[in-house]
């Protein structure tokens, strides 16, 4: 019986040592692989803007804050909204290295405005960087989130579509969450 015991117990090591080398080949070969799947590629809004490559992709989230927009009405002439059409709100963002130099842990509020153009479902076609935040990174962000705005309150009679606007727009790291 001892001896029984015994083949058992060697056929039991030798499926144990078997499953641990295939687990362990399996973890190298993802863990390789992962690696080599870090680089993203961040394809800008603007054609103008080339593609940025997004090494060590990190979500960092950002307290976003957009001021009431100046809106070309249908006679030509600026509408500037009241000060309450405002809208805040927190949102996780892969930044470029740069921008994350310049917004995480800094506490800097970084501030412009893009030129925007919404059509007949309210959603938005990024034309432009109006006032910069005087970082070519920071500009890009602030295209990419501006478009995916969806303006739910226009086009209205007063301005009919495509309606033309300059939306404000601000950004810092959100803290404390």
């Amino acid at each position: 019986m001892s001896e029984r015991i015994a083949r058992r117990r060697k056929v039991e090591r030798k499926v144990f040592y078997w499953g641990w080398s295939v687990a362990a080949t399996l973890h190298v070969i993802l863990f390789l692989a992962w690696r080599e799947s870090r680089e993203v590629r961040v394809t800008l809004p603007n054609p103008d803007l080339e593609t940025l490559n997004v090494v060590d992709p990190e979500f960092i989230p950002l307290d976003l804050f957009f001021g009431p927009p100046a809106i070309r009405n249908a006679t030509g002439g600026i509408s500037v909204e009241p000060p309450e059409r405002f809208l805040e709100v927190d949102r996780l963002v892969i930044l470029p290295g740069n921008c994350k130099a310049l917004v995480k842990g800094s506490g800097t509020v970084v501030r412009g405005s893009v030129r925007l153009a919404v059509n007949e479902t309210g959603r938005t076609d990024v034309r432009g960087i109006f006032q910069s935040t005087g970082f070519p990174c920071a500009d890009a962000v602030l295209q990419r989130i501006a478009g995916d705005l969806w303006y739910r309150w226009l086009p209205n009679d007063q301005f009919p579509a495509p309606v033309e606007l300059i939306q404000p727009l601000s950004f810092k790291e959100k803290v404390g969450i």
